[in-house]
């Protein structure tokens, strides 16, 4: 008689063999795509690419569509400031040949317009009326100290004393050298 083998012979079903195949492949595939996540190592450097084609000035590379034509600059001289209405408006012209730009902002400022009359008034003008001065505060045609559009700047103080020819001066006048 022979010697007996030194594996035992399987006890296997095909089914249990084939599962376990199956098990092991699926595993196997995990593995794999772990390892796959990881970097590799630093490859060699490829060999240089070929130069690509001259322009027509000499220059790399290739020149792209012609733009249209861009306006011109405007130099210093060709700048305009202009007040009007006492500062009220300022525009700002930009004169060059037959172009010209112009913009306008309009100011707050306080203007003096004197005696109130009849008319029509721009925010912070300045006016006085029964011996007080008023400032607009909007745009307005109404009469001072009636309604919200003036604001009472400087209120007009009392009468004073008329002088007498009786009194005399209490101190010399103040000399500047």
């Amino acid at each position: 008689m022979s010697k007996p083998p030194l594996i035992p012979p399987p006890t296997y079903t095909l089914w249990q063999c084939i599962g376990t195949a199956l098990a092991l492949s699926r595993r196997a595939i995990e593995e794999v795509r772990a390892l796959a996540r990881l970097p590799g190592p630093q490859g060699e450097p490829g060999p240089a690419g070929r130069q690509g084609p001259a322009g027509p000035d000499g220059s790399k590379g290739i020149p792209g569509a012609q733009g249209p034509p861009g306006r011109d600059a405007m130099q210093l001289e060709d700048f305009e400031l202009e007040a009007r209405d006492g500062g009220r408006f300022l525009a700002l012209i930009l004169k060059r040949g037959e172009t010209e730009i112009r913009r306008e902002v309009r100011t707050d400022l306080m203007i003096n317009r004197g005696v109130w009359r009849e008319g029509a008034f721009l925010r912070g003008d300045c006016v006085t009326y029964a011996g007080s001065m008023f400032v607009a505060e909007e745009d307005t045609s109404d009469k001072p100290e009636q309604g919200k559009a003036w604001r009472l700047a400087i209120k007009r103080g009392r009468d004073g004393k008329n002088a007498t020819p009786d009194e005399k001066r209490t101190s010399e006048p103040v000399r500047f050298r």
